[in-house]
């Protein structure tokens, strides 16, 4: 089998595989339902500057895809970690693993189906705001507090929020489960990057220290997001783009070079050895006595 066509199926066999159990659905649900709670909260969208503002507005959008990367994080990484401890926890590594296939090839597959699993629990986002007719109409909102459908808002956010952070995050969990081969290491690279967000956000821009830098090491976005809506008027609210400023792009290349850089890193020292850079307990070599790749 050819490394393109094995990254093919390990990506659509972990896309199947994490859908299963009551993660994905709980987390999806849970997210989906607290979008619609803050579009309820009339005193919530103050405290986001969105008075006299559609309660889906572009300007909450924008706020909402970024912010909600800190909670996505964690459940990020349980999800990401079992792309290769899924079959240590059944005892089945030494035989997933021991299998004369392209082993970094399994590992990248394996990463982008977790990747796809990762954007469809960001959509949760997007559908707790597509619920904003539906509040109007069953008298939850005022018509006049419900504007029109912010799609094009909803795709950009996704695009320059969700799937950056998914893509970003997601590699430095692969490269966590691949050094500690535990749930640990994902779980410590999560926390790793909530302190981050939190230094950015409390110390840096909340303290006034430096915003901009805030905006450049924020690792979901949000710090930008806030910063270019804060100067919006009401009506700009409805309608403004998110626009990709210097601190933005630089943002999201910086977290994505360095994901990838440490994955790439994590799988160019992966083998199939028993010792510390092992990850299936079976000998790294092919019938004929040559390690494979």
């Amino acid at each position: 089998m050819s490394s393109w066509a094995l990254l093919s199926r390990e990506a659509a066999h972990e896309f199947r595989a994490s859908l299963q159990g009551p993660l994905v659905p709980l987390v999806w649900i849970g997210l989906a339902i607290y979008i619609v709670l803050v579009m309820l909260n009339a005193d919530y969208m103050r405290e986001m500057g969105a008075t006299s503002v559609a309660r889906n507005s572009p300007h909450g959008v924008y706020l909402m895809v970024s912010g909600q990367s800190v909670i996505m994080f964690l459940a990020w990484a349980w999800m990401f970690g079992q792309t290769l401890l899924r079959e240590r926890g059944a005892r089945l590594h030494e035989v997933a693993f021991a299998a004369p296939l392209p082993l970094r090839a399994m590992i990248f597959g394996r990463y982008l189906g977790a990747v796809g699993t990762a954007c469809l629990i960001a959509t949760s986002v997007l559908a707790g705001f597509a619920m904003a007719p539906v509040l109007a109409w069953i008298g939850a909102l005022p018509p006049d507090a419900v504007g029109p459908m912010p799609w094009f808002a909803m795709a950009w956010g996704f695009l320059v929020f969700a799937m950056p952070n998914a893509l970003f995050a997601g590699a430095l969990y692969v490269a966590a489960v691949l050094w500690t081969r535990t749930a640990a290491g994902p779980l410590a690279a999560s926390a790793g990057l909530a302190l981050v967000w939190m230094v950015a956000m409390v110390v840096l821009r909340g303290g006034d220290v430096d915003p901009v830098l805030a905006s450049a090491i924020d690792p979901t976005g949000f710090a930008e997001a806030e910063e270019q809506s804060n100067r919006w008027t009401p009506a700009e609210k409805t309608t403004a783009v998110l626009t990709l400023t210097p601190q933005l792009v630089a943002n999201r290349v910086f977290w994505l070079v360095l994901g990838f850089s440490v994955l790439g890193v994590a799988l160019w020292r992966a083998t199939r050895e028993a010792g510390p850079r092992g990850i299936g307990g079976a000998g790294d070599e092919r019938p004929g006595g040559r390690p494979h790749p």
